[in-house]
């Protein structure tokens, strides 16, 4: 009998132990996520992204200047080169936007999950599961970023080189 007793008293401490909820401590929370959205915000944001688009306005302005030109086949080409590297810098530029307005996004629906979360809205599973999915967004937008840099950068080495192998316009 006595058997008995010890064996329900462990049956409930451990049915009992089974219905804990969960413990806060072991939930992960949003600090780490929103510190690695303000850092691909700083990329997009940054110095180097400036500069670009200012190589990218300049040669928006060189483009324009030999339009309407007669080029020789020869220029036709270096313009024409430097058209695809003026739409792969553009792109990098525009892709910085986007992602901008993707982080400012992801920002708030980061904090909403949270809000919800807190509140008793949704459960942990649910919680985790979507903190997991704003982390893979960032980590696919950071893979992008990256790319469309490198792109970017590799292609405007060579403009200067490509500029300077045009036939000079008349003194107007």
């Amino acid at each position: 009998m006595k058997n008995l007793l010890y064996l329900l008293l462990a049956l409930v401490v451990f049915a009992s132990g089974c219905k804990q909820k969960e413990n806060p401590a072991e939930i992960p929370g949003t600090d780490e996520l929103f510190v690695n959205i303000h850092y691909i915000d700083s990329l997009a944001h940054s110095r180097e992204v400036d500069s670009i688009s200012r190589v990218y306005d300049g040669m928006t302005a060189y483009l324009n200047a030999y339009s309407g030109q007669a080029p020789t086949p020869d220029d036709k080409a270096v313009l024409d080169s430097l058209t695809k590297i003026q739409a792969v810098a553009g792109a990098y530029l525009r892709f910085c936007t986007d992602t901008r307005t993707n982080l400012e996004l992801l920002t708030q629906d980061t904090k909403s999950i949270e809000s919800q979360f807190k509140s008793g809205k949704i459960n942990a599973q649910t919680y985790i599961s979507s903190l997991l999915g704003d982390e893979q967004i960032m980590v696919d937008l950071q893979l992008q970023l990256e790319e469309h840099r490198t792109k970017a950068i590799q292609s405007l080495g060579v403009q200067d080189a490509l500029v300077r192998m045009l036939t000079p316009l008349p003194l107007q």
